[in-house]
């Protein structure tokens, strides 16, 4: 176990010495952000994660993390609940505010486990009690890592998708709007006052433009672009 309290440079143990190291699948690095008013806290979890080899940086309080981070950071937070000032709660929120897109693992005693459950129900990734084992707090980490990777992966998909969207005529959106619909182009025709030949060629646009295999592949990535709220990447 990891105790927090007496050993402020803790050593990894044999639990955890074959544990799988998360690489990240490209050159950019990811980042562990550890957020907690207690030193020996952050010495000793940052002195063990960098043991894995993870880029780690720590804060002693809520707010010089917010005004400091990146939201939109590869990489996951560890968030202590209780703190001076901004709560791990209200860190929380403002991330929510912000559109951060990293994971959230909030770390708390015993007697928080309310609060951390409360804090899942917010959005957070996962909790950690200050008591974990070494192969929960390593396990917990590198999945959160993983899932911020994915996490990015989708947004350039839903940024690519939205950029595609973009090169759309007017025209073109009002037929791909009425295909959503289920129309025919028969249908589509009617609704528009042109010819089929017309909404046949647009289709044609549309699936070319939109890089689309088939009708039912359009439409999805049409429709989860527009029900996806998703902070937009540069």
């Amino acid at each position: 176990m990891l105790n927090f309290q007496h050993s402020p440079y803790p050593e990894r143990s044999a639990e955890t010495s074959d544990a799988p190291h998360y690489k990240p699948s490209d050159e950019s690095e990811q980042t562990v952000f550890l957020v907690d008013d207690d030193e020996n806290v952050r010495n000793s979890l940052a002195f063990f994660l960098e043991g894995y080899h993870l880029n780690v940086k720590t804060f002693s309080n809520g707010q010089e993390f917010l005004e400091k981070v990146d939201p939109q950071a590869d990489g996951c937070l560890i968030l202590d609940v209780r703190m001076p000032g901004l709560t791990g709660t209200e860190v929380q929120m403002r991330l929510k505010q912000m559109h951060a897109s990293f994971p959230i693992i909030v770390l708390t005693a015993h007697a928080d486990v309310p609060v951390a459950v409360e804090s899942i129900k917010q959005g957070a990734y996962d909790f950690l009690l200050k008591s974990s084992s070494q192969h929960e707090i390593i396990s917990t980490v590198q999945e959160a890592l993983k899932h911020s990777r994915r996490n990015r992966e989708i947004v350039r998909e839903l940024n690519r998708t939205r950029a595609l969207m973009q090169s759309l005529s007017k025209r073109e959106l009002e037929v791909v709007d009425l295909v959503i619909e289920g129309l025919t182009s028969r249908e589509i025709s009617e609704r528009l006052d042109i010819k089929i030949k017309t909404v046949d060629a647009h289709r044609a646009n549309l699936m070319r433009k939109m890089g689309a295999t088939n009708v039912a592949d359009l439409i999805n990535k049409i429709v989860t672009l527009r029900n996806t709220d998703y902070p937009k990447q540069s």
